[in-house]
């Protein structure tokens, strides 16, 4: 008996787990028959020959260019299904995402200055005097590789709180450092550029887009771009024309998270201008090519 009604539970059992896996197998069955289909379809529909002929010219495409892209061949189409899109040109590396709603047809560097011996040592001096200091280290020579005239006189730019800005000075003259703080364009003619490697000290904007190299604070791309407008006075030789070809040539060799330069922009309440002069290095990309 006890036998008996152990064999009809197992057989319950096993009735159960035999049908449970038939009735799952046919939906994923199909589910995957979908799927497959799905993307063959969706592979038809990305017009990536068209999408990469209109967008040629383009240094940066907005999400809103390929919605726009793709709502002149299908007017009906929804947003997720180009969302979708999007995501596949991603995968297939179509496109390369450099900022939020922004892509590029190309995968581009990542902007990192060398940290020359001189700067390490530079910066060893100041962490030993005043270790909680935050600043940031480079050398102006790294804005050569986006200029066309390439200046002959180079800084070493060492940024800091603005509380600090004399204790640094008074630091390094001690250590008898050709040491500026924030020259007028008088001084820069007539005593820092006969100078070797003349440091300027200026003010540490809060909140500026750093990159750490180990454990030294150094410029990003983002902040360089903004800084040479801001400061025309120490960046003379990049201003004018030179600065929409640097511009230029920032945008189409290197990835730019542009909403985080345009927030170190407004920082610097320049955010306007900085914006046309991103529009105007994009016209200048689209009449050159």
């Amino acid at each position: 008996m006890l036998l008996l009604k152990l064999r009809k539970i197992l057989n319950s059992i096993i009735l159960f787990l035999y049908f449970g896996t038939l009735i799952y197998l046919v939906p994923k069955h199909r589910f995957c028959i979908f799927v497959k289909k799905e993307l063959h379809i969706k592979n038809n529909k990305l017009h990536i020959n068209e999408l990469k002929s209109t967008f040629s010219n383009n240094l940066i495409v907005e999400k809103s260019d390929v919605e726009n892209f793709y709502k002149s061949i299908d007017a009906d189409i929804n947003l997720s299904t180009i969302d979708g899109r999007i995501f596949e040109l991603i995968k297939k590396g179509v496109l390369f995402r450099i900022g939020r709603g922004k892509y590029s047809f190309h995968e581009k560097q990542t902007f990192q200055p060398q940290l020359e011996n001189s700067l390490i040592k530079l910066s060893k001096l100041i962490k030993k005097h005043l270790p909680f200091l935050d600043f940031c280290i480079w050398n102006t020579k790294c804005i050569n590789a986006f200029m066309v005239h390439q200046p002959f006189r180079f800084y070493t730019i060492l940024e800091v709180e603005k509380d600090a800005m004399e204790s640094v000075f008074n630091i390094l003259r001690e250590e008898n450092k050709n040491v500026y703080i924030d020259p007028t364009q008088d001084t820069l003619d007539k005593y820092v550029s006969f100078k070797t490697e003349p440091i300027i000290i200026t003010n540490l904007v809060s909140e500026a887009p750093l990159f750490q190299n180990n454990t030294t604070s150094i410029i990003t791309l983002e902040k360089l771009l903004v800084d040479i407008y801001c400061n025309a006075t120490l960046f003379a030789a990049q201003q004018g024309a030179e600065m929409i070809y640097i511009y230029k040539s920032a945008f189409e060799k290197y990835s730019i998270n542009e909403a985080k330069l345009l927030r170190y922009a407004s920082r610097r309440k320049k955010k306007e201008q900085i914006i046309q002069l991103i529009n105007k290095a994009k016209d200048s990309a689209l009449n050159n090519d």
